[in-house]
């Protein structure tokens, strides 16, 4: 007979620690479960958490669901509560109980027990992996060396930068990155034209592709940030030129618009320059307007980037640097959630 192992967890959120703790049972059974109960109160939602688990650990089976009823270890009542949950999570697989539970917590024996299973303890004093999901969450950037791509993809602080054509977002975008040691996300829509041509009429399909892009470049960019991933424009600014060139919204590019951590916006105070690409000398003025109008709209948080080169630069990096020292509130973006409030 095989060996059936059981992890409780919140995943809140998914760390090494955690991972030394799966890994170390994947070692110690034949089959591993893990039962993933969320709260409604939660700061990180249930799907994501499960989300994570199953791309790392594609040979474990993840089960659980939201259960908003209280813990107490002194309360046997709580206790039962607990234990009929779990083993009904057993249930939606093939119906077989435990053999052993693998914990890094104190109730791990306890919950053994009263699944009438083997206990194993692993880094029950946290000497291997030093660290807990409280004070990631307190300080996800301090504790970066301690999440995978996917949770880092999470907690990274988001920043458009947008405007009129040349306006500088491309090079700024560049120093920012450089500056800040992270990802950047170049413009999509630049690439798709190099490839394009401005001869023919525009169509609407080619925005909705050019958005669908654009973030996927930006989701991947933030499985490798530093803290914060630096976008050469978004779906809000592709929507903007849609209608510049039609006349019209797009429903679907609407539809991929983000929330970000900040918004910055270059002003047209600098020469133009034709490179071959541009046509819209005489809409910068029009495009600037029409960004800072949906910003507020939408009550996005932004500055707006002028003055010369260096100016611009200094004042972006102390925007960043500013939403950087900010306390994560578990408000910042994740492409799950899109329902976000201003926040400043």
């Amino acid at each position: 007979m095989t060996r059936h192992g059981l992890i409780i967890g919140k995943f809140l959120p998914l760390h090494l620690g955690h991972r030394h703790l799966i890994e170390t049972a994947l070692t110690r059974c034949d089959e591993l479960t893990i039962v993933l109960f969320g709260r409604s109160a939660e700061p990180i939602p249930l799907a994501v958490r499960q989300a994570w688990l199953a791309e790392l650990f594609p040979a474990v089976q993840v089960v659980g669901g939201m259960d908003d009823h209280p813990v107490d270890f002194d309360d046997d009542d709580i206790w039962k509560h607990w234990i009929d949950a779990t083993l009904a999570a057993f249930d939606s697989l093939d119906g077989r109980r435990p053999d052993v539970v693998f914990s890094s917590e104190e109730y791990g024996a306890e919950l053994a027990r009263r699944l009438g299973a083997d206990s194993e303890v692993v880094d029950l004093e946290r000497t291997t992996v030093p660290v807990s999901g409280s004070l990631i969450r307190a300080d996800p950037l301090g504790h970066w060396h301690v999440l995978d791509p996917p949770v880092r993809a999470w907690f990274a602080k988001r920043v458009a930068v947008v405007g009129a054509e040349s306006t500088g977002k491309s090079t700024l975008c560049a120093h920012l990155a450089d500056h800040f040691d992270t990802t950047w996300v170049p413009e999509y829509g630049r690439e798709y034209c190099e490839v394009r041509g401005l001869e023919a009429p525009w169509t609407s399909d080619e925005f909705e592709v050019i958005a669908a892009r654009q973030l996927a470049g930006e989701d991947a960019a933030a499985r490798e940030a530093t803290g914060v991933v630096i976008c050469d424009t978004d779906a809000l600014a592709t929507g903007i030129w849609h209608e510049r060139y039609l006349h019209a919204r797009h429903a679907e590019v609407e539809a991929m618009i983000r929330p970000y951590d900040l918004y910055l916006v270059t002003t047209p105070d600098v020469p133009w320059v034709d490179d071959g690409l541009r046509d819209s000398a005489d809409d910068r003025e029009w495009m600037t307007d029409r960004f800072v109008e949906e910003l507020d709209a939408r009550g996005a948080r932004y500055e707006l980037i002028t003055g010369t080169w260096n100016d611009r630069d200094a004042a972006a990096i102390a925007a960043v640097e500013r939403v950087l020292a900010e306390r994560w509130s578990g408000a910042t973006y994740h492409p799950e959630e899109r329902n976000h409030h201003r926040r400043l």
